[in-house]
């Protein structure tokens, strides 16, 4: 016989909160913080439990963000073997309550555990401790061969389907509405990280290893099967902590994509990397690479707190030349800092700020230093006695400050979170107008390159400028940064000479949607903080037969 296993994430729904104090990282809305009707809302799905699902030879069921009574029910007509969860440390509270109740009512179901919420077994918390003690298993790391293993040694179960990823689809969207702007398919391409970074809690859960779930010609023949099954989505998320470390993967890949060039000019690539890797590559490689955005960890620009924190991914290129190489060729950035290094005084934080600024990132990201449980952070600060005193996993988030920084007070670091937040925007601009002024300086710097593929590439952002280009000009109407007008008003005016008829209608256009969007994004809000739960993900189930196998 063959078990029949149900992958759970915890239930919601989650307690309602200001975007300020939102403790999960379910919505990416820090990406596009305090940009009013631009804002974003992009949800996530529990990916992994999807992966696993489709990976095994079994009979498997995925419930992501049920409602406890939905869980509760699908466990009763289930008739299920094994329960596999997945969580993080902030909804372990969520987690235990329902660990407790399959063990009452089905105490002869399996149940295992995995995630990152896995690094709160190496502390002496009271749930973690009850959680430990009625979970059958733990799975600390990479999940899919902890499975197979387990289902060889117990049901004898030794053969399973070819390795595929077809994941839950994202969707972007005005903030607190559920109207897409644009979807994305989403890859894991590896885990883990080999950076090491003190606070990270995937080089953490990974102890330091990357591990490869797809080689280069498989993930290359499966974003071409996913573009072929969503034809309309045109840009594709790829999880890996440092994407760009390994040269010779990531030129084979290339390669793969030189002799497809439809698929190479219709799919941009959404990354992560760092200043060390990326340097290795020259802006015609990353082009070659399909690559549209890159999530890079800035994380401080000061010398001593990267020599003293080991940001070793911070070496190479001179970050602001790197930074304005990317925007030049239409690449998109994704910029993230951390404010509340022990040597960040009240002497150096401004600088680290402006210096933020001034590097103009697309999209960003600004936290404060956070210690996740079980981290080398964590344990150093544990030992210096500077945890909050009475902390709780549950009130936790990646917004907030969970032990005392050295030379501000927490409130003192949150404000000049925020602060940080605001000068991004007020300086900068919105993102369709940082999207649209890189697309434009792109097209001019590539349109008569002599690589086919990057003379390709300009037509294909001239494309995309004909559609972002009408929230590009009603931004002029909402912001009013000195820098932002300044840059707006030279970029529209080069676009205004060079093309006269889609700055025209582009202006028009934009008028007429900025009454529509002002009446979403006030639909969404309205919603939110009128209905008893607000705002949460979305419920999902999805069941994996998995009948083919090798």
């Amino acid at each position: 016989m063959q078990p029949k296993i149900l992958f759970l994430s915890p239930y919601i729904p989650y307690k309602k909160n200001s975007v300020k104090r939102d403790p999960l990282d379910i919505f990416y809305y820090r990406n596009t913080f305090d940009q009013g009707i631009f804002q974003l809302r992009q949800t996530h799905s529990w990916h992994p439990l999807h992966y696993l699902a489709q990976n095994l030879g079994v009979y498997s069921v995925v419930l992501e963000n049920p409602l406890f009574k939905q869980f509760k029910n699908e466990v009763k007509k289930g008739g299920y073997d094994i329960i596999a969860f997945t969580f993080t440390a902030v909804l372990i509270k969520r987690l235990l309550k329902m660990v407790r109740w399959v063990k009452k009512m089905y105490p002869n179901i399996t149940i295992i555990v995995g995630g990152h919420g896995t690094t709160i077994f190496d502390t002496n918390f009271k749930d973690a401790k009850a959680l430990k003690n009625k979970v059958d298993l733990i799975c600390n790391g990479e999940g899919l061969e902890f499975l197979k293993s387990y289902l060889k040694e117990h049901w004898n179960i030794h053969k399973h389907p070819e390795i595929r990823q077809d994941l839950i689809i994202t969707k972007n969207s005005f903030f607190r509405s559920h109207i897409s702007i644009f979807k994305q398919f989403s890859l894991v391409s590896s885990l883990g990280c080999k950076n090491g970074c003190s606070f990270c809690a995937t080089s953490h859960f990974f102890n330091k290893k990357n591990i490869r779930l797809l080689s280069s010609q498989k993930l290359y023949a499966t974003l071409k099967q996913l573009s072929t099954k969503y034809p309309d989505i045109c840009s594709a998320i790829i999880y890996d902590e440092n994407f760009l470390n390994d040269k010779n993967y990531i030129l084979e890949f290339i390669n793969y994509l030189d002799k497809d060039p439809e698929l190479q000019n219709k799919i941009f690539l959404t990354i992560f990397s760092s200043v060390e890797a990326i340097s290795q590559y020259s802006i015609e490689e990353l082009i070659h690479c399909s690559i549209g955005t890159i999530f890079i960890g800035v994380e401080s620009f000061d010398n001593q707190i990267q020599k003293t924190e080991f940001l070793h991914k911070r070496k190479g290129k001179n970050i602001f030349e790197l930074f304005d190489s990317l925007h030049n060729a239409g690449i998109n950035t994704l910029g993230s800092m951390i404010i509340g290094w022990d040597k960040h005084s009240k002497a150096n934080i401004h600088t680290e700020i402006s210096n933020f600024i001034k590097l103009n990132p697309t999209f960003y990201q600004v936290v404060p230093l956070h210690a996740v449980p079980g981290t080398p952070l964590w344990k150093k600060l544990k030992s210096q006695n500077r945890l909050i005193h009475n902390y709780k996993p549950e009130e936790d988030g990646v917004g907030t400050i969970n032990f005392q920084p050295k030379n501000f007070s927490q409130l003192e670091i949150q404000n000049l979170v925020f602060k940080t937040y605001k000068e991004l925007v007020f300086e900068g601009g919105p993102w369709p107008f940082r999207v649209t002024e890189n697309l434009y300086k792109g097209y001019l710097a590539i349109k008569n390159h002599p690589d086919k593929v990057i003379k390709k590439r300009a037509f294909v952002y001239n494309k995309m400028l004909k559609t972002i280009l009408p929230l590009a000009i009603i931004s002029r109407l909402l912001f009013r940064g000195k820098n932002f007008q300044n840059r707006w008003t030279y970029t529209m005016k080069h676009i205004a000479k060079n093309k006269k008829g889609l700055m025209i209608f582009s202006f028009v256009k934009g008028i007429l949607l900025l009454p529509l969007i002002y009446i979403i994004v006030t639909i969404g809000y309205l919603h939110h903080w009128l209905s008893p739960y607000g705002d949460q993900p979305e419920t999902i189930k999805k069941i994996y037969r998995n009948q083919k196998i090798k």
